[in-house]
Parts: C-alpha cells; structure tokens; sequence
C-alpha cells in the first residue's frame, strides 16, 4: 500500500516537474518573440527617420536652388530696370520699395516641417530641427509629409 501511494506521489510530482518546464519554455518563446518585435519596430523607426531626413533635405535643397534662381531673376531684372528708370526718379522710387517689401517678406517665412509615422512612437532628430532651422534661416516656405510645397516669390507647385 505504501509504495503504491509513493508511486503515485512520484509520477505526480514528476508530472508537476514537467509542466512547469513547459511553462517556463513558453515564457521564454514569448519573450523571445516580444525581443523580436521590438527590435523590428525599432529598425522600422529608424528607417522611416532616415527617409524623412532624406526627403527633407532633398526638398530644402531644392528651395535653396529655387531661392538662387529667384534672386539672379531679380537682380538681373532690376538691373535692366535700373537703367531704365534712372531717368524716371518716380519709377526708381518705386522699384526699391518693391525691392524692399520683397526682402521683408522673405525675411519674415518659417520653415514648417512636419513629419508623421505610423508606428508608436515618433522621434525629431536634431537633423530634421537643423533642416527647419536652415529652411528658417533661407527664408523660405515648406511643407513636408502634405505633398505640397511653395515658394514665396513664384508658385513653384510640385
């Protein structure tokens, strides 16, 4: 009688044993899989950054060019028109002011940025905040991540 109650009390706890290697052998499959995941949210984060900084700096590089273009246009114009309207002091008068208003103007744009991903978390870089401080700096209008972007001289719609 006692070693089949010893039998049983055996198996039992051999049975118990088992069961809680199985469970400890999920847990471990479980965080193992939860590790994965994070770590492919975090590549897949830091691949979106990336091509965010690239686009940006890909359009600020373009506002730059177009900045240039618009400035040799108008200093190229302005010089025509200054030996036309040398003659007409009214006429100069007016061209500067313009001229004036123009400067004022691009003086007083903010570059905005904004940048959206679809996973949890969302990171500004300190690229991204030197490109809008570069875009600030230019004069320059832009929006990123709303497929539209303007210039404040001409309409330079993409």
């Amino acid at each position: 009688m006692v070693d089949k109650e010893d039998t049983e009390r055996g198996a039992a706890a051999t049975a118990a044993r088992e069961q809680q290697q199985q469970q400890h052998e999920q847990q471990q499959q479980q965080h193992e899989q939860q590790q994965q995941q994070h770590q492919q949210q975090q590549q897949q984060q830091h691949q979106q950054q990336q091509e965010q900084q690239h686009y940006v700096q890909q359009q600020m590089q373009q506002q730059q060019q177009r900045q240039e273009q618009q400035q040799q246009h108008s200093s190229s114009s302005s010089n025509s028109n200054s030996n036309r309207s040398s003659t007409h002091p009214a006429a100069a008068a007016q061209q500067q002011q313009q001229q004036q208003q123009q400067r004022n103007s691009n003086n007083n744009n903010a570059a905005t940025i904004t940048t959206t991903t679809t996973t949890t978390t969302t990171t500004t870089t300190a690229a991204t905040a030197a490109a809008a401080a570069a875009g600030a700096a230019a004069g320059g209008l832009l929006y990123v991540g709303l497929g539209f972007h303007h210039c404040n001289l001409f309409d330079f719609s993409l």
